[in-house]
């Protein structure tokens, strides 16, 4: 089906979506327990699989507690009419989990650069800090005038201790 209309404006970028692609950023392949969806936090699967021989993530189920987040390593699905739907990881499929670097994420709240941000469950992210036992911190890196823009944010590797 050939496209027949075009946005005069375009999305700066789709959630979940690595920024600056050449820039530093550590991406991690796990296999996710359930599905993940594209710019959500992650946290490791607290029962693995028995026999499984690798690192099983989960959807992050507390906010502000996560070790990294599902970024999109390939082409997004879309629909009939070209537009891109929300994709994710499906169950015992190999994510990619960005634990440092820059990831588009949707905004709960209007943002401003530099501030610190908590990355929620519900896909968001807020001005606050992550919780204790998080494995980044995380900081806005564009501006998010309303809830549901995307901004950048950088995730920033931090020592956890178990």
């Amino acid at each position: 089906m050939p496209q027949l209309s075009y946005e005069k404006e375009p999305k700066k970028a789709l959630k979940g979506m690595k920024c600056e692609p050449f820039s530093f950023g550590q991406v991690d392949s796990h296999v996710c327990q359930e599905e993940v969806k594209f710019g959500f936090g992650v946290i490791y699967a607290a029962t693995p699989t028995v026999g499984s021989k690798f690192t099983e993530v989960e959807p992050m189920d507390t906010d502000g507690v996560a070790m990294g987040v599902a970024v999109s390593s390939q082409p997004q699905e879309q629909d009939a009419y070209s537009e891109v739907v929300e994709a994710s990881y499906k169950a015992k499929r190999t994510g990619a989990i960005m634990v440092a670097g820059r990831v588009w994420m949707e905004a709960s709240e209007a943002l401003a650069v530099g501030d610190e941000v908590q990355v929620e469950a519900a896909g968001t992210v807020k001005a606050g800090a992550m919780a204790a036992g998080s494995y980044f911190i995380a900081l806005a890196r564009s501006v998010a005038e309303a809830a549901g823009d995307l901004v950048e944010v950088e995730l920033i590797p931090t020592i956890v201790k178990a």
